[in-house]
């Protein structure tokens, strides 16, 4: 077998590092024909992508392209590099470029779908999928995966569902199928099998999870035992699932969290937690180890089950007396905190997070807002507001640490409203009422067609009817909060 042979099958098997000294040996070949070398740096540009070393992925494939120019693969596969660098317009021409040279590729038209998905361009991502499928109608597992995902966002949910499916019909192991499915599953308030999908993220390759020198726990006793949680994917995943360490608790373990760091201070007081400690250090040893998100199975948590015992975090007292002397200075006869950006770097944060200005249809003389929006978005204050705005500063939570400022002022208003945020969640497990402005695609944990969260008794839902416009939302927000009363902290 000759060295890329060799080289793919093993690179396959995630053997990098032996895969990539294939490679080498075909580049260090003085008699391998100028095709052969740049097929190495195709190569090698895929195997830099899997390790997330994008930038050298890059190198490899533009040496590959300037050796080959003629080079469908390397120009399709370059593109998901320049995605992964948000360089998208570039991506996308790297795809188109690779399409004219071979029209009826299949594998570009699908990294064409899939880049134009994460920018919101669906109705010409689900055109890219089908053009995909076109060409290669019976066994194409990413098509019809990365098409279910561009119609769930689209909130097509059957349609998703029945390409989901046919993805993991065609692929049993695709993870990400799996995951795909899962996602639908729970957002149809299917527990009993969404749960165990889920599990399925682990072998997804964007995960990247800690390892831990004892086992994981799948069930049975805990009485006696230690038992680490550790936290995976957003801080408001965190906040959310944290309450999961007061059944492990009550089931007799000793609880640790592994947390990150923007979170050990708000969680440091959690009585149903023996100890916090920073992601940035090693976990001591324990009995058990589990994934935050991995509770839900572990406690076989059904809709009437769901534990939601309100609230769970409290704000330091300090702070709140402070903030309640602030808040009392501001006039108005409601006072609303308001958050409208996630985490940027959220995959679909372009359809779930709120521009600024579409708050501004709350405007109302009797109501002082207040901005919870703390670092990325809060530029978009700049350019003045019709809102009655009474602004806490750039430097909230600065001092006190992450989310403490925050959590002591949410404690005090009336309501808070905003987007699927971290501060949404905080708002939730403080049990202070909240809105949530919701798109077509909502993440799982809020389901569908309701209006309450069985997480969080104290959120009211509010849902899109169409991708993008998020008008109805606000005029139903705009005629409750004409009737709303103050709240008695």
């Amino acid at each position: 077998m000759d060295n890329l042979a060799h080289g793919w099958k093993i690179h396959q098997q995630g053997l990098h590092s032996k895969a990539e000294q294939e490679y080498q040996r075909e580049l260090n070949d003085p008699t391998a024909p100028l095709q052969r070398k740049a097929l190495a740096w195709c190569y090698l540009g895929i195997l830099y992508y899997d390790l997330g070393k994008y930038s050298q992925s890059l190198t490899a494939y533009n040496t590959a392209i300037q050796m080959y120019p003629q080079f469908p693969v390397a120009l399709s596969n370059r593109a998901n590099t320049l995605s992964a660098l948000n360089r998208i317009d570039e991506a996308i021409a790297s795809c188109e470029a690779a399409i004219e040279l071979k029209p009826e590729y299949s594998t570009a038209w699908t990294n064409l779908g899939t880049i134009r998905t994460t920018c919101g361009q669906l109705d010409a991502a689900i055109a890219c999928f089908e053009k995909s499928l076109s060409f290669l109608s019976t066994d194409n597992e990413p098509a019809h995966r990365n098409l279910g995902a561009a119609l769930t966002y689209q909130g097509r949910f059957q349609d998703a569902l029945r390409h989901t499916e046919r993805a993991i019909q065609i692929n049993p192991a695709s993870a990400e199928s799996h995951r795909n499915h899962a996602t639908l599953t729970l957002l149809h308030e299917d527990f009993e099998h969404g749960w165990t999908e889920y599990e399925w993220r682990f072998q997804c390759s964007d995960m990247k999870l800690p390892t831990y020198p004892f086992p994981k726990f799948k069930g049975g006793s805990l009485s006696g035992k230690s038992l680490l949680l550790h936290a995976e994917q957003g801080l408001g995943d965190s906040i959310h699932f944290i309450r999961y360490a007061q059944l492990a608790a009550r089931a007799g373990a000793r609880v640790l969290f592994h947390c990150p760091p923007a979170l050990c201070k708000l969680f440091n007081h959690l009585p149903f937690i023996d100890k916090i400690i920073p992601m940035t250090s090693a976990a001591p040893r324990c009995d058990f180890y589990l994934p935050l998100m991995s509770a839900p199975l572990i406690f076989q948590t059904r809709m009437e089950s769901i534990p939601n015992e309100i609230p769970y975090i409290t704000p330091d007292p300090t702070l709140v007396q402070q903030w309640k002397a602030w808040l009392s200075q501001q006039t108005g006869r409601l006072k609303v905190g308001i958050v409208w950006q996630g985490n940027p770097d959220h995959l679909a944060d372009w359809q779930r997070s709120l521009p600024f200005h579409v708050l501004e249809e709350l405007a109302h003389d009797d109501i002082t807002f207040i901005p919870l929006q703390v670092g990325h978005g809060r530029e978009q204050l700049d350019g003045g507001t019709a809102l009655n705005i009474a602004d806490p500063g750039e430097q909230i939570d600065c001092d006190s640490g992450p989310f403490m400022d925050t959590a002591a002022i949410i404690s005090q208003l009336d309501l808070v409203i905003g987007s699927d945020t971290a501060v949404i969640h905080l708002a939730g497990a403080l049990h202070v009422p909240t809105w949530v402005a919701l798109s077509v695609a909502p993440d799982w944990r809020w389901m569908l067609n309701r209006d309450d969260s069985p997480w969080y008794p104290s959120m009211r839902l509010f849902r899109q009817h169409q991708c993008g416009d998020w008008s109805d939302v606000t005029q139903s927000m705009r005629d409750l909060l004409k009737i709303i009363q103050p709240r008695k902290c």
